[in-house]
């Protein structure tokens, strides 16, 4: 099992950035020892807003327990996934793992349109648009800090 969690150095720990990565690191087993690689991503503000909207609409919504889960959704319904026939015909979708050190930002910007649209349609039907955005700026206005 492999996962991403967007960590920030502080006073000498690792300490998760965001609501979803807190998230993740909750989801690992206690008193497992783990093995980490870390890397620096090249644009982290790409996985900060992206997660900010995830962190907004999760509490919206009962049908996925976690925001693991809940992203893992938001991805598949986004287009970023695998699908495998198998062989009794059914389909098995996966999500994929978002880099976006290899996206250009303007198919990052391509892809929080269609996010926006997702959950001004799916996640939260009849809700203004213009009122999701707002709470997401004053979410990742805590991130620029």
């Amino acid at each position: 099992m492999a996962i991403e969690i967007m960590l920030r150095r502080q006073m000498g720990a690792l300490r998760p950035i965001d609501a979803m990565s807190e998230a993740q690191l909750l989801d690992l087993p206690q008193e497992v020892v783990l093995k980490a690689v870390i890397t620096r991503p090249r644009n982290a503000k790409f996985f900060r807003k992206y997660y900010a909207l995830l962190a907004l609409l999760f509490p919206h919504q009962t049908y996925y327990p976690t925001l693991t889960k809940f992203r893992r959704a938001v991805q598949i319904a986004l287009g970023f996934c695998e699908e495998t026939v198998l062989p009794s015909g059914k389909i098995m979708v996966e999500a994929d793992s978002i880099a976006f050190h290899k996206m250009k930002e303007e198919d990052f910007e391509a892809l929080m349109t269609r996010f926006f649209e997702l959950a001004e349609t799916r996640i939260l039907p009849g809700i203004n648009r213009a009122d999701i955005e707002r709470e997401w700026q004053e979410i990742m206005k805590g991130y620029d800090k």
